[in-house]
């Protein structure tokens, strides 16, 4: 399918999904409008089609180039016949994520694809426009550059410590990350987004138990200056104003042989917390954000079906306060006498060699990651001895990925691939009264990964599809406790364990259907966390539930020499069957269902010891059921109706009762059968938009959208037995689009609905303060201005 739009977004799309090069004569004719495509016909048709919707002629440059110019359409190029909508030839819509293109309508998968253009109408940039359209995506609220993300029901806990994510973050072919929480990188002027749900192993490797999230970034093009420049202003209830801006311009440097594509922007959220202090006083929107972000890419074409991009990207998050209230206090309003900011500083520099023939790919990219966490907790439950808990994640990656593949063709395709990752995360943390030096302690763990992987299809029938695959990954971890004062590692450990990681599908594809069923696994390499022992501690100390934050500070600083601890790595298993129906040539309905079955070993969890100290172990096994169903109707043109829901059921079967009891104090609260953390037990989406054309390319659209995020337990241990979720947050918008310019007002939480996203606000005064709430932003109505040149 190439969607409605401009000829040049058009011509783009078909040039990135057939290998083809595609030039417009006159600058002017990429604004012209042009109508969707859909169905099945070879490349020349269909660019054929698009010329002749504005009376362009199409002309052959080359076996693989291509000129739209002024002027009748040529004879030789016929039109498409009435009521037969054509589409690209070898499918609709590529599915890169798989590393070798391969169509939807045979991608043996859940999958959820997402418009870059269509984050125009979305209030914020971020991972969160993403959970607004994938049910499936869930998050913790800590704040921007902070969070954890999961998919399918696949998490953890809501800290984030040393235990790696669940969901892999790519940036194209580039890891964004490996143990670091999400870099929430705003969304602007990006090609798609493309998320599979379910582990990943086989070709991404370590950190893919739910699934992966790809970021395909818009690429410079090389014959044509263009750009886009936005603007956005919002006002919240109950809260300050914010604003945002962005400008993205392309310029080609050589034309048809190196090109430059530069973005920059920048975002301030207004506040909606209010701080109350100590003698009445009161500190007014608090939880203001400020994101300020960059990239730049050259591409190089030095021969046909070759290319070479370098370049790099920033982005600063800083949050001046924590997003959380108290839930005993008037909504919206926090005890808080000292502010409690966060900072993620994110820097990434890539480059790409890549080939794109008819019959092979090859990419080798090769990127180098810093991100620089840092955030501050309150302590002061015993407000005579007023203490801040502080944590800062240093994490630097080097990695490269080089692979060979063939788009399945003739009944046979496959992928080879080799990689290789070094990462280093270094985290710190303070605990210690204001206007003091704290008393600190640090970890450190290093990992190197050395991989290979492959996978082939092959089909044993005309519409019988069989994939198999492995990868097999030999790691080197080490790590140890960093001694402060000396700057140096004591007690370092070391481990060297081999992995390998095999996958199968089946897919069957009667016409307009897909059915498939589909094994996979996923891992995660253990590490080091820092531990006090705390269950000895609190013994010796003749406590009998949780200590409290002056009680935990006299003990670790005076009682208690942190000491770095082993936790393994944990493996999931999962067996999935689906069904999945697009009618393309009529564009009315699709369909998709999947279940699945995971089995996941030694997981790996983040939890709050018996001195409400962060501390990483494996918890045990657990077993999850997940179930998801969605479909697109389009009654009339124009009109696209949406609806999605899944159901998880999620159960530790398997404590892992004896390290338990070396943390926490009543491991009974754990117990067999006790439900995962972060787990919604059932969610859902509604939404609906409605679009028209006007004269000269002008369009309105309206759209709509509901989300339900069920109820979930906030985390291990009895001290995080809180409950979250069970809200509905909405949006509703109205979009004026001409060909050079569009203008968006939206309105989000239209119920101006409290509710409470995240129930952790500082773990260690988890038990000894009133439970937190971290509230959905107030009804925020937003103005964005958009032009194209």
């Amino acid at each position: 399918m190439v969607p409605a739009g401009t000829l040049g977004e058009a011509t783009a799309a078909l040039s990135r999904a057939a290998g083809v090069n595609v030039r417009l004569a006159d600058a002017s004719l990429w604004r012209r409008p042009v109508a969707a495509l859909h169905g099945r016909m070879r490349v020349g048709d269909a660019l054929a089609a698009l010329a002749a919707q504005g009376g362009l002629r199409l002309r052959r440059l080359g076996r693989a180039s291509w000129l739209i110019e002024p002027g009748a359409a040529a004879p030789t190029l016929p039109a498409p016949p009435p009521r037969t909508p054509p589409t690209l030839a070898g499918g609709t819509i590529l599915v890169t994520a798989s590393k070798r293109d391969v169509p939807l309508d045979t991608f043996p998968g859940t999958v959820t694809l997402v418009d870059g253009a269509s984050l125009v109408t979305v209030a914020d940039q971020g991972s969160d426009a993403l959970m607004q359209r994938v049910s499936s995506l869930s998050s913790t609220y800590f704040g921007g550059g902070r969070d954890k993300l999961f998919i399918r029901g696949i998490a953890d806990s809501g800290l984030v410590g040393q235990s790696q994510a669940t969901v892999g973050q790519y940036w194209g072919d580039l890891r964004l990350s490996y143990n670091g929480p999400d870099p929430d990188l705003r969304l602007y002027d990006i090609s798609s987004v493309q998320v599979l749900e379910g582990p990943q192993g086989t070709l991404y490797g370590a950190g893919s138990l739910g699934g992966i999230i790809r970021i395909e970034r818009a690429a410079p093009a090389l014959d044509r200056f263009g750009g886009t420049l936005s603007l956005a202003t919002a006002v919240t209830d109950h809260g300050a104003p914010s604003a945002a801006g962005g400008l993205a311009l392309n310029v080609p440097l050589a034309r048809d042989v190196i090109g430059l594509r530069a973005v920059g922007y920048g975002e301030r959220d207004g506040g909606y917390i209010d701080a109350l202090l100590p003698g009445g006083g009161r500190r007014k929107n608090i939880n203001r954000q400020t994101v300020r972000g960059g990239r730049l890419m050259v591409r190089i074409a030095p021969a046909t079906g070759w290319t070479i991009d370098l370049g790099g990207l920033a982005q600063s998050i800083r949050s001046a306060d924590a997003q959380y209230a108290d839930a005993d206090l008037p909504p919206l309003t926090r005890a808080s006498p000292t502010p409690l900011p966060g900072r993620d500083f994110y820097r990434l520099a890539e480059g790409t060699i890549a080939y794109r023939g008819e019959t092979l790919l090859f990419s080798s990219s090769t990127g180098l990651v810093h991100q620089d966490v840092s955030e501050r907790y309150d302590a002061s439950a015993d407000t005579a001895l007023p203490l801040l808990f502080g944590q800062r994640n240093r994490i630097r990656m080097i990695a490269n990925e080089t692979r060979l593949a063939r788009p399945l063709r003739d009944g046979w395709g496959w992928v080879v691939g080799v990689s290789v990752v070094h990462n280093s995360a270094r985290v710190s943390r303070t605990l210690g009264t204001a206007g003091s030096a704290p008393a600190a302690d640090s970890v450190l763990n290093r990992l190197t990964d050395l991989t290979g992987y492959g996978e082939a299809s092959v089909a044993l029938a005309p519409r019988l599809i069989v994939t198999a695959g492995g990868r097999i990954t030999r790691s080197h971890l080490s790590g140890g406790r960093i001694d402060i004062d000396r700057d140096r590692l004591i007690g370092e450990s070391t481990r060297s364990p081999t992995r390998m990681l095999p996958s199968a599908s089946l897919g069957w594809s009667p016409p307009g259907w897909l059915v498939y069923a589909r094994y996979q696994q996923g891992f995660r390499p253990g590490g080091l966390a820092l531990s006090y022992g705390a269950g000895t501690i609190a013994r010796r100390a003749g406590l009998i539930g949780p200590a409290s934050p002056a009680t935990a500070y006299s003990l670790l600083t005076e009682e208690a020499e942190p000491e770095s601890r082993r936790f393994a790595g944990d493996t999931i298993r999962t067996m999935e069957i689906g069904l999945r129906r697009s009618d393309a040539a009529r564009r009315r309905l699709a369909l998709a269902v999947s279940l699945a079955y995971s089995y996941w070993r030694h997981i790996q969890a983040d939890y709050l010891d018996s001195l409400g100290v962060p501390v990483t172990s494996n918890i045990g096994d657990g077993r999850i059921w997940s179930g998801e169903a969605s479909a697109t109707w389009r009654p009339l043109p124009g009109l696209s109706l949406e609806a999605a829901g899944l159901i998880n059921r999620s159960r530790l079967i398997r404590p892992n009762l004896a390290q338990l009891r070396t943390d926490l104090l009543d491991p009974i609260a754990l117990r067999r059968g006790e439900p995962l953390p972060n787990v919604a037990a059932y969610g859902g989406r509604l939404a609906g938009r409605y679009t028209w054309a006007l004269r000269g390319g002008t369009r309105i659209s309206l759209g709509a959208l509901a989300h339900y995020v069920g109820r979930a337990r906030l985390g291990v241990g009895p001290l995080l037995g809180g409950r979250q979720g069970g809200y509905i947050d909405s949006m509703a918008d109205m979009r004026l689009e001409t060909p050079q310019f569009g203008v968006t007002l939206s309105v989000r939480n239209l119920a101006d609905a409290v509710s409470n996203r995240f129930a952790l606000g500082s773990p260690l005064e988890v038990g000894w303060r009133p439970a937190a709430v971290t509230p959905l932003r107030p009804r925020t109505v937003r103005l964005t201005l958009d032009t194209r040149f």
